[in-house]
């Protein structure tokens, strides 16, 4: 729930973006959580999952680049045994082997590199500790990077390119093997990957724009106001006609094996 650059907004994230809270907290149920111990939330957003997870009987450190997600988790968690730092997970810093859970849903396709931060992150998993990273755009490599580079060739029409060149569309590719094989090379036992399917709008248009204003597209929505909707749709379009609307969403469980 973290991206570089531009800085997400927490109450617009946390107003229009439900659907992937929901995926989050799903994801860790499915997982077979411990009956407490130490949790990193890392890209924590506006909290929802640090709060979950505190009151099931974790003491939670999170983190997110935002300082306005970091505020409003703080806010929050405020009565919880919750510590909320900002972080920038390019540079992630975790105490090895300190937790029982790692999580992570969310952020990974908004970094560049992956390596570091999904190393710190398997190092910081205990004994026994359980990893959870969610992310899109987790296809094989060998499928190719349709949605970024349609969503680019929009980005570069006419209407948008001048007022979009401070806010290009940043989405990387992590293929999810790849991950896997760092998560393994880290000492993890790691689960067959599984797709991750994620309510945006169920139908809903005026949901969906919502949730990608906030969320995928709100660098350029900073940037565009009011034409951030039309920009919205033409990418939509160019991603239905590209039959590339999937955003190949996967979900990783990885465990370290007990002493």
């Amino acid at each position: 729930m973290t991206r570089t650059g531009r800085e997400w907004r927490a109450e617009s994230y946390a107003a229009a973006n439900s659907g992937q809270v929901r995926a989050a907290l799903k994801a860790l149920a499915g997982a077979g959580l411990p009956r407490g111990g130490r949790f990193a939330d890392v890209g924590c957003g506006s909290g929802e999952v640090a709060e979950a997870m505190a009151r099931r009987g974790f003491t939670v450190d999170a983190c997110d680049i935002s300082e306005s997600m970091v505020d409003a988790a703080r806010a929050r968690c405020a009565a919880l045994p919750v510590t909320v730092e900002r972080q920038d997970a390019r540079r992630l810093a975790l105490p090895a082997g300190a937790y029982d859970v790692v999580h992570s849903s969310w952020m990974l396709h908004w970094l560049e590199e992956s390596g570091h931060p999904v190393r710190t992150m398997a190092r910081a998993v205990a004994p026994g500790g359980l990893l959870v990273l969610q992310y899109s755009a987790g296809q094989p490599r060998a499928d190719g990077f349709v949605l970024r580079d349609t969503l680019r060739a929009v980005a570069d029409r006419p209407a948008w390119r001048d007022r979009l060149e401070d806010a290009p569309i940043m989405f990387h590719q992590h293929p999810a093997d790849e991950v896997s094989v760092l998560l393994a090379a880290a000492g993890l036992a790691v689960s067959p990957v599984e797709p991750v399917a994620q309510d945006l709008g169920a139908g809903d248009l005026d949901r969906l724009r919502a949730a990608l204003r906030a969320a995928t597209f709100a660098a350029q929505a900073e940037v565009l106001g009011d034409d951030t909707d039309a920009f919205i749709d033409e990418c939509l379009a160019a991603l239905a006609a590209a039959g590339a609307l999937d955003p190949h969403n996967v979900c990783i469980v990885a465990r370290r094996p007990p002493l």
